[in-house]
């Protein structure tokens, strides 16, 4: 059970104002994208989701299937200005069904014509609750750049070694100081699904959304102690000063689990 976290962005043509648009849906390999949409490989839930641009008013989430009563509309929004905590429409308890195979868009309507305009996406097989223990913030940095527009796999070293034993990942925070960071993901060994966070610019003074820190996603992924997660960027620009926490849990001392299985009961959402 694991979350994937998908990216949606449009910054060519200017889009109108006063209609909702649609911008596109961002390649990472992973999932199909046709006419800009999003295909999901299996039924998942809708957990999160985020919209951004400078004149936005309103967007939504749209499929055959939520049309038949009301597009999943994302309440609030968010200006381009930094905000110490990013607003993100969260619904971790309560998600809403995407059923397998059908077009997921991103639809957004602006005041004044638009030309960046980015979503964000927080999609699940089901849930895994957070386990039990004592929790530690790791801390990793990395200086590689990124490559504009496309996901980039960073070098990234973490401070400590951790004990031997495999740890569930709980929380996750993603800096990137030049303030051209979209989104964050983290990859697990022997998981397909790559769940993430908005990163956001500063490191003392700023934090991501609350549910990214407080366990209410579950266990995010697994992993042994002598492989953490890699970490991927989407950036609009190049970043190269990287610094990143992972809340972990120890859940065994001996590797019972495989890699990427989830720790603890599992709970599938519906």
């Amino acid at each position: 059970m694991a979350i994937h976290t998908a990216v949606f962005r449009h910054q060519t043509t200017v889009l109108s104002a006063g209609d909702f648009n649609q911008i596109e849906a961002v390649n990472d390999g992973l999932f199909l994208i046709t006419g800009g949409r999003l295909v999901l490989p299996a039924d998942m839930w809708l957990v999160a989701s985020f919209a951004q641009s400078p004149n936005i008013s309103a967007a939504r989430v749209s499929s055959a299937s939520l049309r038949r009563i009301s597009p999943a509309h994302i309440v609030p929004v968010n200006p381009p200005a930094t905000q110490f905590e990013p607003s993100i429409m969260v619904y971790p308890t309560s998600p809403l069904r995407l059923p397998a195979q059908e077009e997921i868009s991103v639809e957004v309507l602006t005041a004044a014509p638009d030309t960046d305009l980015f979503s964000i996406l927080w999609v699940a097989d089901g849930r895994t609750p957070a386990p039990a223990g004592d929790s530690f913030w790791i801390r990793y940095t990395s200086s590689t750049a990124t490559t504009p527009g496309q996901w980039t796999t960073l070098n990234v070293l973490y401070d400590t070694p951790l004990a031997a034993g495999v740890y569930a990942v709980i929380g996750i925070q993603h800096t990137c100081p030049g303030g051209t960071g979209l989104c964050s993901r983290l990859i697990f060994d022997g998981q397909t699904l790559r769940p993430g966070v908005l990163p956001i610019t500063g490191t003392t003074t700023m934090r991501s959304n609350w549910v990214f820190y407080d366990g209410s996603l579950g266990v995010l992924g697994t992993f042994r102690s002598y492989s953490p997660p890699r970490v991927e960027v989407l950036a609009s620009g190049v970043e190269n000063a990287h610094q990143g926490y992972l809340r972990v849990v120890r859940i065994s001392d001996v590797d019972f689990a495989a890699p990427g299985a989830a720790a603890g009961p599992a709970r599938t959402y519906g």
